[in-house]
């Protein structure tokens, strides 16, 4: 029976009010995992979406509006 990478691999996270953050290095994916807003302190997550990096190899488009996402949080400019 093949695992899955969540269930091989510990990821690198980070924590802040809304968003959990989960980098699998070796599978090459990235999650977002969105906290119960009504219940904060319980940490529980109530989406996950997972970006598959290795397939972004091949769009460049979405590349780069990562990276403008990404970019626009130490701006002063409010829009993306």
């Amino acid at each position: 029976m093949e695992q899955y990478y969540w269930q091989t691999e510990e990821p690198k996270s980070a924590d802040t009010k809304r968003n959990i953050l989960c980098f699998y290095q070796k599978a090459k994916v990235l999650q977002v995992r969105l906290i119960d807003l009504k219940h904060p302190e319980e940490r529980k997550t109530v989406r996950t979406v997972s970006i598959d990096l290795a397939e972004l190899r091949e769009h460049p488009e979405a590349i780069a509006l990562l990276h403008q996402a990404l970019s626009s949080i130490e701006s002063t400019d409010e829009r993306i």
